[in-house]
């Protein structure tokens, strides 16, 4: 039988988040994560699939889920009206390329996307109703994990979407 082992792995990067109040009304924000991931010691066999049972240094891969880079720039309007405050919200978010298959195989790479959402709300401190757009550029890819020689698991993000949200509270 054949062993996967990554024995040691080097997670090194920052984080910054910074909040800005413009104003009693304007509250923009940004996020920005930068990793830097690499195996010091992995051996695996790259190569499932040629038949042959050969582990070999892998340490020129990179591990898998650790995007290079994260980014989201967004941004809150509220303003008093009646009873509650009208809010609306906005953020354009980037991630980068990220690995899903341990030997980074073509079909598990998911390329760099982009989200932007939005909403608008009416809030009070009894009932709130929001209309909401998740992934509004529509930007979609699959992804797909190797579960054997023949066989993958894949799946889909969702596209653009839009709803309504009411809530109350009693």
């Amino acid at each position: 039988s054949k062993f996967d082992n990554a024995a040691s792995v080097i997670y090194q990067g920052f984080e910054l988040e910074a909040e800005y109040l413009v104003n009693e009304n304007l509250k923009v924000f940004l996020n920005y994560g930068y990793l830097d991931a690499e195996y010091e010691d992995f051996e695996t066999d790259i190569n499932a699939t040629d038949g042959l049972d050969l582990v070999e240094d892998a340490t020129h891969l990179t591990p898998r889920n650790a995007p290079k880079y994260t980014l989201g720039v967004g941004g809150t309007f509220s303003y008093p009206i009646g009873n509650g405050d009208l809010e609306i919200y906005a953020k354009f978010a980037r991630v980068d390329d990220i690995e899903t298959s341990l030997t980074n195989a073509p079909l598990g790479r998911i390329e760099a996307r982009d989200d932007i959402s939005a909403s608008i709300g009416y809030f009070t401190e009894q009932w709130s109703v929001v209309a909401f757009g998740r992934n509004l550029a529509d930007d979609e890819y699959e992804a797909f994990t190797p579960i054997a020689t023949l066989f993958a698991v894949g799946s889909i993000n969702c596209g653009r979407t839009y709803g309504v949200e009411l809530s109350y509270e009693f």
